[in-house]
């Protein structure tokens, strides 16, 4: 099997390479896809001396979903079998991503599988034994099945950043495509906001440092994602909704910039309407 990877860049520090090294002796070629409005042009050298790397500058923001596109489509023309999706900020211990692929080459049946995922979550012994059948995943880490990424299609710039992973991790699932996780191998991931806890009334509450943009692409995708797939996978997407409203609740309510997070809410319920009527025409 031929291996590639991708790693999808915004305003990257100078721990990425050593992030990226975690992970580069395991795939043939990884296209950094580069979001970022202006060139870490110190950064950029180091990686275009890397003989595996090919770097895309995009110019501007196009979105999580545009950048993994870009990096489809060039795996698809390399003939690679998957793609390894990764954040700027993940990595992999040498004997978890050993597990990870060794797991994977030996897989039965690897044609039924839209995505492989390591478990983000998981701190212990790796292992690549334990899998269970999974509706989300994220993207970061994940192994993408590019024969399968043929039927199900790109990632939905509708979204650009929130959502998109468990999207395509749906639609896989309703083509009849397994997700599978692999339960004891885990990813070094650092998560982009840290909880604030507040005490109310003996009472301990959990706010997420979200800023008031992100509520706004939380709660439009989260909306857009329980129209589209609603119907099909009712309890995951009314789930996902209530999640999301009851922390942008809390940030309204306990948080900072209570009128501007209300402000950015009213956009993005009239922007997930907009979005989701042109995505039907």
């Amino acid at each position: 099997m031929r291996f590639v990877g991708t790693v999808i860049l915004y305003n990257p520090d100078f721990v990425l390479l050593e992030r990226i090294n975690s992970y580069l002796p395991f795939v043939e070629q990884l296209y950094v896809i580069d979001n970022s409005e202006v060139q870490n042009k110190n950064l950029i050298d180091q990686i275009l001396a890397v003989n595996k790397i090919i770097y895309i500058w995009n110019g501007m923001n196009l979105g999580i979903a545009e950048a993994l596109n870009i990096a489809l489509n060039m795996a698809e023309h390399n003939n690679a079998d998957f793609i390894l999706t990764m954040d700027q900020d993940s990595s992999f211990s040498v004997e978890s991503i050993s597990l990870y692929f060794n797991a994977i080459q030996s897989f039965k049946d690897i044609n039924s599988i839209g995505i492989f995922a390591p478990n983000y979550n998981y701190h212990g012994v790796p292992s690549g034994k334990n899998f269970s059948d999974e509706h989300l995943v994220i993207t970061s880490g994940s192994l993408i099945n590019l024969k399968a990424s043929k039927n199900i299609g790109n990632f939905d710039n509708n979204l650009f950043i929130d959502e998109v992973d468990h999207d395509y991790s749906l639609r896989a699932i309703q083509l009849g495509y397994r997700v599978i996780m692999f339960k004891e191998i885990g990813l070094i991931h650092k998560l982009g906001n840290q909880a604030d806890k507040i005490n109310l009334f003996g009472k301990t509450i959990k706010i997420m440092g979200h800023s008031p943009l992100q509520n706004y692409y939380q709660l439009r995708n989260v909306l857009y994602m329980r129209k589209k797939h609603g119907l099909t996978f009712n309890k995951i997407t009314r789930s996902r909704l209530k999640s999301v409203k009851k922390h942008i609740r809390r940030n309204i309510l306990y948080g900072d910039h209570k009128l501007e997070r209300i402000k950015f809410v009213i956009f993005a319920i009239k922007d997930y309407l907009i979005i989701w009527v042109n995505s039907i025409k």
